[in-house]
């Protein structure tokens, strides 16, 4: 079983995404969004994970 998941096309600040924001994947930001999330240690706003690692998303 495979799954894909599929990154919204913009930040909440509306730039383009590049990483996801927290281990559940719900969330995807921006570079500085992402640090600024993690740094005060926000939550997801779907599940409320805390933000404590930036993943980065690479096209292969």
């Amino acid at each position: 079983m495979s799954i894909d998941l599929i990154l919204k096309p913009s930040c909440i600040c509306g730039s383009t995404v590049e990483l996801y924001g927290s281990t559940c994947k719900h969330m995807t930001l921006c570079l500085n969004c992402g640090k600024t999330m993690a740094e005060n240690r926000a939550k997801c706003y779907e599940c409320g994970t805390p933000i404590t690692q930036l993943i980065r998303v690479r096209s292969l």
